[in-house]
């Protein structure tokens, strides 16, 4: 927490996609639900990006990566 490096501040900062939720005891406590989970959401997150032509990916990918760090004034 200290380090920033929860899946929450991650996710606001924009350095990940999506958060998979857990069994509420954590995910060691059921291999097979969060292996089934994250399986779920790499292939709909794939069966996404087949859709989009490969252009436009690199351009999306290069405006994710250049625009973190970067932060504005209020």
């Amino acid at each position: 927490t200290a380090l920033n490096l929860t899946a929450n501040a991650l996710f606001k900062l924009g350095v990940i996609d999506k958060i998979i939720e857990e069994p509420n005891e954590g995910a060691h406590t059921d291999y097979e639900a969060i292996a089934q989970a994250v399986k779920q959401e790499v292939l709909g997150a794939l069966n996404q990006l087949e859709t989009i032509p490969v252009e436009e990916l690199l351009n999306q990918r290069f405006v994710k990566y250049a625009s973190m760090g970067k932060f504005g004034e209020e």
